[in-house]
This record gives structure tokens, C-alpha cells and sequence, in this order.
């Protein structure tokens, strides 16, 4: 079972309790930067904008050959051929090539009693060093870009190539709304079958990549099922060491599971490599989305973040509470306190229905 509350499609980019950039996909209101086509495409669904600034540029197909041309060599060769590898990555990396920092990492052997002068200097970032005997290899990046010569960058057209990839996908969300269990940058996992005419090995079209007769999508690369022929698949993102489908599926109703692993690490200093054992700690996250409890404690959904001009609103966790079907009546949904409901009976309900809200600190009543 899934509880879908909305699939919104327009991106905003915040910086999360790490200090690192998170993208979400919320309601509400913010500002930010944006490609002038997804603007469009997003005004179309309810979207409302008010244009503060903007850049424009020419228009053109700059990657028209490189792209039919790279695909073409893609499709005539076999999966393990290292021509489909080569074509593959130049494919998938030509937008990322051209979203690349333009202050890039410089690395120099100094001598060890140098070290400070580079620590100490305002205008860079030290980064990395290590020791070799009275010499140091130390990497760090210049603070500003002023007066460096900039690499073959471009972080508007890495900028459109994404916002285009949202764009397609729009059609996916909206029509099959109701059915979305997972999507991607370029897939989705669904509860139904697709139109076949959009099954395909053209650019632009699905790929269609398997069936679940069940499964579970706890946070971004992170999923399991059971195929059709009785496989059992598991993705996790980071993770080395194989887990069970079983095992994943506890994460609806427990908070992590803590599972060992190796990891190597490189050590520059003494030319070797380091196996630690370490514990990978996974978990069904709210770095995206607001997970949805029940009143069992299951996972059961999530839902989109509403901010204010830019940043999270702040309110009370929403829990769906099962009431049994004899005490469905207006007396019962009118109590004042959702504390009451704790000492009311429940019945195991595979698929509850959503009775609308009342006015009980945003609490939401299902049966």
C-alpha cells in the first residue's frame, strides 16, 4: 500500500543540516534561479512565478550530431562491448562536464615547513595534504575565480540539459499521479502499465526494465522487491554488503537497521590501502520528503515539504490514525483532542480511505 498526497515536479535547492545542497520539490513559496522553458512547462500545471531578473542566450542545437552520432555506436554494439561503455559515459557525462565548479583543485609538493603559509592564506581552501618525509603534497582550491583562466564550462546549458529531463518526465507525473511509487531523473516506478507507444529504443523514450510483484521505496536509491520470476532485487545507494528484500522491508516499520561493511580507504602517505570495518547505518530519510506515520508506527507514505519564502514550515508531524468502521459517525470526528483517539479500537485495514481534515492541530483521520 502507498498514500500519495501530491507529485510536484519544480525544483528548489536548499543547503541541509550538513551544510551540503539538497533538492527538493515543494509547495509553498521561494525564489531561485531557473531555465526560462521549465518555467513554461511548470505555468501549464498552476505553477505561478513573478520574474524578478534574468540572462538571455542564443538559441541552437549544439549537440545535435554529438549526440546522434555517439547513440548510434550505443545501439549497434552489445551491452558488453567496450564501444557501448565509451558511448554510454560520453553520453551520460557531457551535461556534468559542463556543470563542473570552475575553481578547480590545484595540487603542490611543498616543503613541510611551508605548510603554514598555504593554511594561513585568506585566498585559498586547504583541502587535502599529506606527509612524505620532509615533503608535503597539499591540495586546495582559490576562493575566488578572479583573475584564473576558467575551464570549458558552462553552467547554463548543464542547466537546461536538466531542467529538459524534468520537463519529459512532467508528462509521466502528471498522468500516472495516482500510481507513483518512485521517480527518478530519467525513470519511474509505477503500480500500472504505461502507454506501449512510449516504450521504446529511441532518445526519449522508456526503457521498460522489469515487473515487481511487490516491492518497497523507502528514500532516493533506495528499493527492493520481488520480480515476476521470483527474484528478489535490492538497490541501496553506498551500500557494498548484499542485503535480504526481507531485511529492507523492516525499514517501514523500524527506525534504521545498522548493518557491517568493509571499507577501503587510501593511504598516500604510507602507498597503501586500508580495510576498516565499518557500520552503515540505512534509513527511510525526510532529507526530500515528509515521511507519513500511522498510528502503528508504519511507514506507510511520504509528502512534499511546504516552504516559506525558502525555508521549511515548521508544524506539527501528521499521523494517520485507523478507526473502526462501527464508530464512523459526525460525534466521533468532531472530538476535541487527537489524544482521544488513542484509546479508540482499530482493525487491520489494507487500503484506508482519507476522510477530509477538521480543525484537530492539522490531524488527519483515516478509515
Amino acid at each position: 500500500m502507498h498514500l500519495i498526497y501530491t507529485h510536484l515536479f519544480f525544483p528548489h535547492k536548499i543547503v541541509n543540516s550538513k551544510g551540503a545542497f539538497s533538492t527538493l520539490y515543494p509547495t509553498g513559496t521561494w525564489s531561485g534561479w531557473y531555465f526560462t522553458e521549465e518555467i513554461k512547462n511548470a505555468e501549464k500545471y498552476g505553477y505561478k512565478f513573478e520574474i524578478i531578473k534574468g540572462y538571455t542566450f542564443k538559441k541552437s542545437l549544439i549537440f545535435d550530431a554529438y549526440v546522434t552520432a555517439l547513440y548510434k555506436i550505443k545501439c549497434s554494439v552489445s551491452s558488453d562491448s567496450p564501444w557501448y561503455t565509451i558511448s554510454k559515459l560520453l553520453l551520460n557525462s557531457l551535461y556534468g562536464r559542463f556543470g563542473m565548479s570552475p575553481l578547480l583543485d590545484q595540487n603542490d609538493t611543498i616543503n613541510i615547513d611551508d605548510l603554514n603559509l598555504y593554511v594561513k592564506n585568506s585566498d585559498i581552501a586547504v583541502s587535502e595534504t599529506y606527509n612524505f618525509g620532509d615533503k608535503c603534497w597539499v591540495s586546495y582550491r582559490p576562493i575566488s575565480d578572479e583573475g584564473l583562466s576558467l575551464p570549458n564550462v558552462s553552467v547554463p546549458i548543464a542547466a537546461a540539459i536538466t531542467a529538459y529531463s524534468r520537463i519529459h518526465m512532467t508528462k509521466f507525473i502528471m498522468e500516472y499521479s495516482a500510481d507513483i511509487c518512485a521517480i527518478d531523473t530519467d525513470g519511474i516506478k509505477l503500480t500500472c502499465e504505461i502507454d506501449e507507444k512510449l516504450i521504446g529504443p529511441e532518445l526519449g523514450k522508456m526503457k521498460f526494465e522489469g515487473e515487481f510483484i511487490e516491492g518497497v521505496f523507502i528514500a532516493p536509491k533506495v528499493y527492493g522487491g520481488i520480480t515476476t520470476d521470483n527474484i528478489m532485487v535490492v538497490k541501496v545507494k553506498g551500500l557494498k554488503e548484499l542485503i535480504s528484500y526481507w531485511k529492507l522491508k523492516t525499514l517501514l516499520y523500524v527506525k534504521n537497521i545498522k548493518i557491517p561493511q568493509n571499507k577501503w580507504y587510501r593511504n598516500f602517505s604510507d602507498a597503501t590501502i586500508d580495510v576498516e570495518a565499518q557500520i552503515y547505518t540505512l534509513a527511510a530519510t525526510e532529507n526530500k520528503r515528509e515521511l507519513i506515520i500511522d498510528s502503528t508506527g508504519k511507514l506507510i507514505g511520504t509528502k512534499p515539504y511546504m516552504l516559506e519564502e525558502g525555508v521549511k514550515f515548521k508544524k506539527e508531524r501528521e499521523i494517520l490514525y485507523y478507526l473502526s468502521t462501527l464508530l464512523v459517525s459526525f460525534k466521533y470526528l468532531a472530538i476535541p483532542a487527537p489524544k482521544n483517539l488513542l484509546s479508540l479500537p482499530s482493525n487491520n485495514i489494507e487500503e484506508p480511505i482519507k476522510v477530509p481534515k477538521i480543525n484537530m492541530s492539522n490531524l488527519a483521520i483515516v478509515v
